[in-house]
Order: structure tokens, then sequence, then C-alpha cells
């Protein structure tokens, strides 16, 4: 078994092959975090939590002098009750207070792994998966935490997530939900990050709770090993193709494509295109991807985006008969994307401008030319759906480019009541996540890459829909060598699209000869 219940000492042992994760209910109220490390066969107590005298912390139980929250290191820590370290979550109730403190309410160990509603999220059989619940109770506020931990003891993984549930009878708000928290004893640490971050957001992220109501946090996968760098890479990389990546593309050998965006921007033809195609396929290219430009009348940034039609001054035999010229030359045929944006200069901007994220009363700011979608809202989601879904049932497109070139700002929706407006930039990733599940689920035979300005979003949640990213709008040769490396630290090499283009270099100005031994000699940009 890979969850081990100790009842006369209230532990839980988690176990994998590499590693073991120990936790320990304290006087039958704190669930304590003890050991996250290389695998031990059984916890014998090496490590128990040291009890001794602490009369300038604050105790929960005044004749005991040597508790103290603030020295415990706790699971899911609380606050405003005598632990002034960072909290795991917040909470706003409907007197104001933010005082919240959780208490152990029971566990439950079962087979295989509960889907997520409405996330992306790891999968297995119980053969492969283990999940522990432990459920914590506010029972002031009657809120339910439950923290839900699944054990891929094959894999050496870990995931975790929190569900929050409220069973009183009014509302509560959630200021801050993350998905795990680790005490470590231990200070000397080096610790490594990758830039970004995930989950809700950090500073103006809320969910109001309404009786009855769950929140749902996003998933997080933990991994430990004794072998470094390389260790970890190859537990992360198994896991995410066994365990994540669905689909007929998940593993397969990806198609060396050619995308004719720094061959012509948005100063393209028909007959450059397929005067491009035909250079392409002499050179055993695989994939030919028309990029940005090829809809509305889209002759700059600045226009089009929302009017998912086919631009006839461009391409006047339309989508369908370019898709064939290329498929006959012996090519897959790709389309690039952007579905989350729209253009102020579009038709669907004239006839819906209320499907703009905007604050009421405030100007918008302007990004690349072009506002966001308010993906908070389902029927927003729905156009988007209809509109690509359009595109992809008429032509025979086998990948597309999914991109997403703007930051969202006046995160604010008309759709939803003025206590909720904290909640709006995760409720537009739960669209984004609705809008993804139902395209990649009827058209399983495309290849879905995500791409934000290059890498912007390139997250393991993203995976679960598109098994492939475009790692970054540099393409400069000597570049992708460290971008190529450093997302290989935890991203599997099957789902990093690797880019270079002409010299001198468009971002950089740098020439790299050919021959150069930073340079793969097969990798070249076609340009007329």
């Amino acid at each position: 078994m890979a969850i081990i219940y100790d009842e006369a000492q209230s532990i839980f042992h988690l176990q994998t092959q590499v590693s073991s994760y120990v936790m320990q209910v304290v006087r039958g109220k704190y669930l304590s975090h003890l050991y996250w490390g290389r695998r031990v066969e059984q916890y014998r107590g090496s490590r128990a939590i040291i009890w001794k005298d602490r009369g300038f912390a604050p105790n929960p139980d005044d004749t005991d002098r040597t508790f103290s929250l603030d020295t415990l290191p706790q699971e899911y820590p609380q606050t405003g009750n005598g632990d002034f370290r960072t909290c795991a979550y917040g909470v706003r109730q409907e007197n104001g207070s933010r005082i919240s403190s959780l208490l152990y309410d029971g566990y439950e160990i079962l087979p295989g792994k509960r889907k997520l509603q409405g996330l992306p999220a790891s999968f297995g059989t119980p053969e492969d998966v283990e999940t522990l619940v432990i459920r914590l109770r506010d029972e002031v506020i009657d809120l339910v935490v439950e923290l839900e931990y699944n054990v891929f003891d094959q894999r050496g993984i870990i995931t975790r997530s929190v569900r929050f549930i409220n069973e009183a009878q009014h509302p509560v708000t959630l200021t801050k939900m993350l998905s795990m928290s680790v005490d470590f004893r231990e200070q000397e640490f080096d610790v490594l990050t990758l830039y970004g971050a995930q989950g809700l957001h950090s500073w103006n992220g809320e969910w109001y709770l309404h009786p009855g109501e769950t929140f749902q946090t996003p998933e997080v996968v933990m991994a430990y090993t004794h072998e470094g760098l390389n260790g970890l890479s190859h537990l992360f990389h198994t896991f995410y193709r066994r365990h994540l990546m669905r689909g007929k593309h998940a593993d397969a050998l990806r198609p060396i494509l050619i995308n004719n965006w720094e061959a012509t921007f948005f100063r393209f033809t028909e007959e450059k295109l397929l005067a491009l195609a035909r250079k392409a396929a002499e050179t055993g290219i695989e994939l030919f991807v028309p990029d940005d430009g090829w809809f509305g009348h889209r002759d700059g940034d600045n226009s089009s985006l929302g009017d998912w039609f086919v631009d006839e001054r461009k391409l006047p035999h339309g989508l369908p008969w370019l898709a064939d010229q290329i498929h006959g030359m012996g090519m897959q045929f790709g389309l690039w994307f952007e579905p989350e944006m729209i253009s102020q200069d579009s038709q669907l901007y004239r006839e819906h401008p209320d499907y703009v994220l905007h604050a009421q009363g405030r100007p918008y700011t302007i990004g690349r030319g072009q506002l966001v979608l308010d993906l908070s809202r389902k029927d927003v989601c729905d156009h988007v759906i209809d509109s690509v879904r359009a595109v992809l049932a008429s032509t025979h497109i086998d990948y597309v480019k999914w991109d997403m070139n703007r930051h969202l700002t006046e995160v604010e929706s008309g759709a939803y009541d003025p206590c909720q407006q904290g909640e709006i930039s995760h409720r537009y990733v739960l669209g984004l996540y609705y809008i993804l599940e139902t395209l990649t689920s009827q058209f399983p035979d495309i290849l879905f890459e995500g791409c934000s300005s290059g890498g912007g979003r390139f997250d393991a949640g993203m995976l679960y829909y598109m098994p492939q990213s475009w790692c970054s709008d540099n393409t400069d040769a000597v570049c992708r060598m460290k971008i190529q490396y450093a997302t290989s630290l935890t991203f599997p090499p099957v789902t990093m699209g690797a880019h270079v283009s002409v010299v001198p270099n468009q971002q950089t100005g740098r020439v790299t000869p050919p021959g150069d031994p930073g340079l793969c000699g097969h990798e070249r940009q076609l340009r007329l």
C-alpha cells in the first residue's frame, strides 16, 4: 500500500518508490508535517516534534507553555490564532472577521484518483495511484477543508489539491487558497525556480463561496529525488507523459514544420504561401503553417481578431483549397489562431463590445493593438468554440497554433456581482479550460500547440489539453540552446517546439554562421 495510517500514533505515511511523506495529528486536533524526503520503510519517530517551554509564544492551552501553533509545523497553516508565519489560506466572514482555525475531522483512503471538476489534472488507474483525503473543519463558521494527496508510488510522485466546502447558512469569501504548503524545519537551502507563477492570482484573487458551494484549487505536482536535477527531471518527464498528457499526440514523434511568419509577416498572398510551401517540401519539411493574417482584413496587428473567417483578398480560393494544395505536396497543414483576443476594429467588437474584459467607467488598456475577451462568461466561451469549430470542421487541419499575446488588464466583468469581481481572473482560466476541453475532445486528431508570445503560458495544466508548446518567440539559434535546456528541467522534450530562424536574427541581431556547433545544421528558415 502507498498510504499507511498508524492509528496508535495518528501518523499518515505516504510512500513512493523513492520518497516518503509523513504527517501526524497532534493532540487530536492539529495536522502537522513531520517529514518529506528519501523513502523510509517505517517512520520511527526520528523527526518527532520537540516540546519545550515557549513562554513568549502564544499558547492555545494556557496550562501548557510547551505547545504553540507558531512553532508547530502545520500541514495547512491557518491565521489569526497564534501562528504568525505565512498562512496557506485566508477567509473573510460576513462580520468582517478573518480569523480561522482548522481542526482535524477525519480521513478517507480511496483507490484511484478523483477527477477535479473543471480543471486539468493528472490521472491514473487504481493500480497507478492511491488517494488520501484528510478533512479539516473550522467549527465556528462550518468551513470544511479537504486536503487531497494522490500517491503515484511507481512514479515517485505525490500530487496535492485542496477543496473548500461551505457547510454554513451564510456566505464566506476565500481570500487565499494555496494548493499545498510544506513547513520545512531546515533552513540551509539552495532554491531554484522557473520563471513565472501558477495557480490563483497572488494578490487580487478571491472567491465568494455561497452556502453549500465548493471551491477546488488547482493541482500541484510534488517530486523528490536524491539523484539531483537529472533525477528530478526524469520523474517529471515520465509523470507528465504517462499521467497528464492525453490523446494520440502525447508521445508521438513531432513533425518538422515551417511557419511563414518571419518569412512574410502580414505581407503574404496565396501565391507566396504556395511558393514557400514548395521550397519547404523540397527540403523535407513535414508541416506547413500559415501564421497570423489569414482572416478578416488583418494587414496589421490592430484589426480583425475575433473575425475567424478567411480573408479572400489574400486567399481567394479559401482555406480548404489551400489545405488540399499543401497535402498534395506531401505535407500536413496547420493554422494559427488567437481566439481569446478581440480587436476594436472587428465585426465581433462592433456587434458585441460587451464581450470585452473591462472595468465600468474606466478606459481600456490596449496591448499589441488588442483587447481580451471575457472568458468568465459562458456565452463568450461558446462563441469562441463555435467560431473556431467552424474553421476546423470545414478544413482538413492537422495542427493548431493557439496564441495569446497580451496580459489581462481591467479584469472585471459586468456579468457578475460586485462581491464576485475578485473571481474573474480564475473564472477566465476556467472558461479557457472549458473551451480547450470542448475543442480538443471534438478534434482529437489535431495536434494543438500552446503559444503565448512563445512560452508565456507554458505550464503543466496546459499540457493536459495541448501536448506541445511554442517555447519562445526568440528564434536565435544560440539563445534556443539555453531556452530548450532550461525548459527541459521540468517539461519533456517532446512537448517543446524548437524554432530557429534567419540570420541576422530578428530579435537579437546575432549572426550564427553555418556549421557553428551551437546551431543544428538541418534547421533553416526559408525566406522569399
